[in-house]
């Protein structure tokens, strides 16, 4: 999350990860990006014999992203207003009270990615926040995603370009669940 932290930090969060009960699957892409091209991260639909769960609603999925902002040590907040009440930002990522987001969460679920770049590069402009991620339904709209988004990072949003992030519902809920029984400790080790 940008923060370095020891190696042995490092090895002690890799094993708990690695307990019984935490299913991690990662999917490489077969090639690296080309500059400035949206990268979706995606996850199988099925892992073998197992259907996934139904999407959570986008108030859940929320909820979850600020639980994993706080559970990492930040002040996590939902619906956050830009200054002026341009933009509500569904979650911000500070690391201190006062200061601007670090980080700034838009899901997106009913298609209407303009408004979710428009409340982005706000929260960019206004700011100055330089990791921004877009959460959208599933993987089948990882094609209508990028090419909704890649030709906008050329044009009106290109200075979003290699600040922005696309991530499916089910990366959030990975990460939810991998995150949510080790709480205490990571917010243990989080704490500077």
């Amino acid at each position: 999350m940008g923060r370095p932290i020891s190696e042995d930090d490092f090895h002690l969060i890799l094993a708990e990860l690695k307990k019984p009960g935490v299913k991690v699957s990662l999917k490489q892409t077969p090639r690296a990006p080309r500059p400035g091209v949206v990268r979706v991260l995606t996850r199988p639909r099925r892992v073998r014999g197992e259907t996934m769960p139904p999407a959570p609603s986008h108030d859940e999925l929320v909820e979850m992203l600020r639980q994993i902002g706080e559970i990492l040590g930040f002040v996590s907040k939902k619906e956050d207003w830009t200054p002026g009440r341009v933009y509500r930002c569904d979650v911000t990522w500070r690391d201190y009270e006062p200061h601007a987001p670090m980080k700034v969460f838009e899901v997106e679920f009913a298609g209407n990615v303009d408004h979710a770049l428009s409340s982005l590069a706000h929260a960019y402009d206004i700011w100055r926040s330089e990791q921004l991620y877009l959460i959208v339904a599933d993987e089948r709209d990882k094609n209508r995603v990028e090419r909704l988004v890649e030709p906008r990072l050329m044009g009106a949003f290109s200075r979003l370009r290699g600040r922005l992030r696309v991530l499916t519902w089910i990366d959030i809920k990975m990460l939810y669940d991998s995150l949510a029984p080790h709480s205490e400790l990571v917010k243990d080790m989080a704490r500077r």
